[in-house]
């Protein structure tokens, strides 16, 4: 988004780093459930979790 100038770099950089930190948590929760025997489906409280990174990137990337 910032080579196309849509968002200036630091925010893109924020943004980038929130993207990473969610598939990050999705990999360690799938790993966690596959590793414990439990079914690969992600509950309510972990999909709130993921929801909540996901809102609050781009909040931290544009407050000022």
């Amino acid at each position: 988004m910032s080579a196309f100038e849509l968002v200036p770099a630091a925010p893109a950089f924020i943004l980038d780093g929130g993207g990473g930190g969610v598939h990050e948590l999705a990999v360690m929760s799938r790993a966690t459930l596959g590793h414990t025997g439990q079914q690969l489906n992600a509950s309510g409280a972990t999909q709130a979790i993921y929801a909540a990174i996901i809102v609050a990137c781009p909040g931290r990337a544009f407050a000022r």
